[in-house]
């Protein structure tokens, strides 16, 4: 359901349950071992040990982090090409206006914030909306950290916002709220 106090304010920011600086380490010490168990929890749906590992590894090996951003800036270097759905007036009003969103700086920073997909599996940008004008608009897209969230259990295509109103299972996220990527690196 859409809600305007939902669309209004800041909802995935940094709280006591969602620690911005993670639980420590996933790399140092790190044994054959440890990562086997590191992967199994997080094919079991447990990400956070992963992800910081995906976070260090980008961070600490100057190889892999030059084939990500190699691959970042592929994608981030590509035009964007907005073709109206139908050629009557509307469908070309509707298309004008996201030409407009796509030539804001903002939009190049949230390609590049989603394209952090690539070496975690996923990523999720918060829309901040101008309600200034008539029409909202996104003002900002926020990066947020994928240990924000995790995915719902009986329903593993489905993400979730880790909160305290349910730190087991995590809340649904706000509809309009959010831009998700989840890249096909494979199929299945």
């Amino acid at each position: 359901m859409v809600t305007k106090p939902k669309l209004t304010r800041e909802i995935a920011g940094a709280t006591a349950i969602r620690n911005p600086w993670g639980s420590g380490s996933a790399a140092s010490g790190l044994t054959p071992a440890r990562l086997a168990s590191i992967l199994i929890a997080a094919g079991e749906g447990d990400l956070e040990a992963y992800l910081t590992l995906a976070e260090e590894m980008e961070e600490r090996d100057p190889h892999y982090s030059s084939v990500l951003r190699t691959r970042k800036l592929a994608v981030a270097g590509l035009p964007v090409n907005i073709e109206a759905g139908g050629e009557d007036s509307h469908s070309e009003k509707l298309a004008d206006a996201v030409r407009e969103l796509t030539e804001a700086p903002e939009f190049g920073e949230l390609v590049d914030n989603a394209l952090d997909a690539l070496g975690k599996g996923f990523s999720v940008n918060e829309i901040m909306w101008d309600r200034s004008g008539e029409t909202w608009t996104p003002s900002d897209y926020r990066w947020r950290d994928p240990r924000f969230f995790q995915f719902h259990q009986q329903r593993p295509d489905e993400l979730r916002l880790m909160d305290e109103r349910d730190p087991v299972h995590g809340i649904p996220l706000a509809p309009y709220k959010f831009v998700i990527h989840k890249p096909r690196m494979k199929s299945g």
